[in-house]
């Protein structure tokens, strides 16, 4: 019997806070958005049998945010666990997960951010001797030409 998969979730707390935003007035993405974003995912993956998650931690509001989900005691979500790192908010937050999600052995990455995270993703992957899970990209972006 092989085990259940585990899940590698990267989700950039300040991805699309630029000035571009403001200059065009356009809208942004919330934490709490984020964080309804990061509960669907969580959710579809436990009902696709995934039965345990790795989350980057972030110092923005994400994680403080989905303890407090938790806490209600949300059964339709697989079991999470923080990556062992210290936030630092830059893009090392970014390669650093996905470094700890390879050696991990995540089957997948599901990514949360503009063009710079999905760019800092790749590159820790394709620049790794490790397994290349694949990403699901998923766009919070300013201005998303990826994916």
């Amino acid at each position: 019997m092989t085990a259940a998969p585990t899940l590698g979730v990267i989700a950039n707390p300040i991805s699309a806070r630029d000035i571009r935003r403001v200059v065009a007035n356009a809208g942004n993405l919330q934490i709490t958005d984020r964080v309804n974003i990061v509960l669907r995912v969580l959710q579809a993956a436990r009902a696709a049998g995934v039965v345990r998650a790795l989350l980057m931690p972030d110092r923005a509001g994400i994680r403080a945010l989905l303890e407090r989900h938790l806490k209600r005691g949300d059964s339709s979500l697989p079991e999470l666990h923080w990556l062992d790192m210290l936030p630092s908010s830059t893009v090392d937050d970014t390669f650093v997960a996905t470094r700890l999600l390879q050696r991990a052995g995540a089957a997948a990455i599901v990514v949360l951010g503009g063009d710079g995270t999905h760019r800092a993703v790749v590159r820790e992957l394709v620049a790794s001797d490790e397994s290349r899970p694949p990403i699901v990209g998923l766009s919070t972006g300013t201005n998303n030409a990826f994916p």
